[in-house]
């Protein structure tokens, strides 16, 4: 958010960035609070747009915006899959109250922002929302910050002389750290896993907790997100085995990241992932299959073709669909096409 927000100052666009504590555990006075502090902000800002992050604060802000006619976009961070009935701790009419309010703040947005193409075809098939009020905008981020790197080369002494399989992220379910370890498990000796993670440095984190081998695991929690770049660099694979659900078909920030430091990649072929990478020599997707993933690093990480291929190719396939300038431009066009639109000048 602040990375498009910082692309689209550059373009002279005057953006404020109001921050709502909306989570799910909120008391209800809270939230209250939370939604009148935002709206005076809004009705003394009076935003010629407003992008809300995800249907709850869409939600929060619906009614302010309509009354001073102001269009709001939702961006999609993904969509609520309500439980069933039988389910451990499933609150089935909870669940699809939920979901009913979700799809209410996506057909009542102006238009919504898709982080993947597999996510625009749900929201059209579960919202009914026209295809036309939804606009694919990948993650986006400075691909230089990753690709113009020259610095040294991070060295990672616990690794050794191992090859470096790389992830870096949270622990998070969906991530597919459960399917990582268990890739980890048919990998030959002489690989061993980094975990890079984004969690509080002071809080420790064994590998053994998350499932893989502590003999063939580095774990760091410390790393800032200056250091990446340096970090990426010592990788000889970046991983991302994103587990195959309903709610995991958003592209993330993740990818961009890892092609944009030129190094061979090794991902699933869940929601766009697949179709990103077509014809990407530098970067390999197969399906969540710890054997098929397992023999993709292999080879991701001997074979020169892959590592000169991904030196070139990956970096271009991240500036074509990750570049934050790219993204700001679009999001300038269709700002600009909202305000202009009926609803704004009425």
């Amino acid at each position: 958010m602040r990375k498009t927000a910082r692309a689209l100052a550059a373009r002279g666009m005057d953006v404020r960035i109001v921050e709502l504590q909306l989570d799910m555990g909120a008391a209800v006075h809270r939230a209250a609070v939370e939604v009148i502090r935002a709206w005076r902000t809004l009705a003394r800002l009076k935003p010629a747009v407003i992008h809300a992050h995800g249907h709850v604060y869409s939600l929060a802000v619906l009614p302010l915006a309509r009354a001073l006619r102001i269009p709001v976009v939702c961006e999609v961070h993904g969509l609520y899959v309500p439980s069933k009935w039988g389910q451990p701790g499933s609150r089935p009419l909870l669940s699809r109250l939920a979901k009913a309010t979700e799809l209410y703040a996506l057909r009542s947005a102006d238009h919504i922002v898709a982080q993947a193409s597999a996510m625009a075809q749900r929201i059209v098939a579960d919202a009914k929302v026209p295809r036309g009020r939804i606009t694919v905008l990948y993650p986006g981020l400075d691909t230089r910050e990753f690709s113009g790197y020259t610095g040294p080369r991070d060295p990672l002494p616990e690794a050794g002389a191992d090859k470096v399989v790389m992830y870096v992220g949270s622990t998070h379910g969906y991530q597919g750290l459960e399917l990582l370890a268990r890739v980890q498990r048919t990998l030959p000796g002489g690989f061993r896993v980094v975990l890079v993670l984004s969690n509080d440095g002071s809080t420790a984190i064994r590998a053994d907790e998350l499932g893989f081998e502590p003999q063939r695991t580095v774990v760091l929690t410390s790393a800032r997100s200056g250091d990446l770049p340096a970090l990426l660099a010592r990788a000889d694979v970046l991983v991302h085995t994103r587990p195959a659900c309903p709610e995991n078909i958003n592209v993330q920030s993740k990818l961009g990241v890892y092609l944009a430091s030129g190094r061979p990649v090794v991902t699933t072929d869940v929601g766009d992932y697949a179709d990103l990478l077509r014809g990407c020599a530098g970067a390999i997707a197969v399906p969540p299959d710890p054997a098929l993933l397992g023999a993709a690093i292999q080879r991701a990480a001997t074979d020169p073709v892959v590592s000169n291929r991904a030196r070139g190719e990956n970096v271009r396939v991240a500036e074509r669909f990750f570049e934050s300038a790219s993204n700001a431009q679009c999001l300038v066009e269709l700002y600009a096409a909202l305000h202009a639109s009926p609803r704004s000048r009425a």
